[in-house]
């Protein structure tokens, strides 16, 4: 016979603690409080202010070096990097599709009245 460890599922009502101090210092980043190459503060200072342990600051510090925010160097510390340009939306990807086609529409259209002119 086997029991479950839980007799309901568990629901998380917030993000795990690393996620919201990467998600804080994303927001500081993007709005420039630290602008790029600007060293991040410490993995002290971060454990201290958030009152985690290292391995949190880590997991936290991986999540924006995956994200292209911050770069870390190995016996200077962890700098923050110009936030990377927004992937195009499948609507503008299509748009810019529609405008080029648009414009060789209106190539073809002047191309074929030269054409008509000459053959008057």
């Amino acid at each position: 016979m086997s029991y479950d460890l839980y007799a309901v599922p568990m629901a998380r009502e917030e993000p795990p603690k690393y996620r919201q101090i990467a998600d804080d210092l994303r927001a500081r980043i993007v709005s420039g409080e630290f602008p790029p190459d600007t060293r991040l503060p410490s993995k002290a200072q971060m454990m201290a202010r958030y009152e985690v342990a290292l391995a949190t600051v880590n997991s936290a510090i991986a999540e924006l070096r995956e994200a292209g925010l911050a770069e870390t160097v190995q016996g200077s510390g962890t700098f923050a990097r110009k936030p990377p340009e927004p992937e195009p939306s499948d609507y503008d990807r299509v748009m810019a599709r529609m405008d080029q086609i648009s414009d060789q529409v209106t190539q073809l259209e002047e191309r074929l009245a030269a054409v008509e002119r000459e053959h008057r």
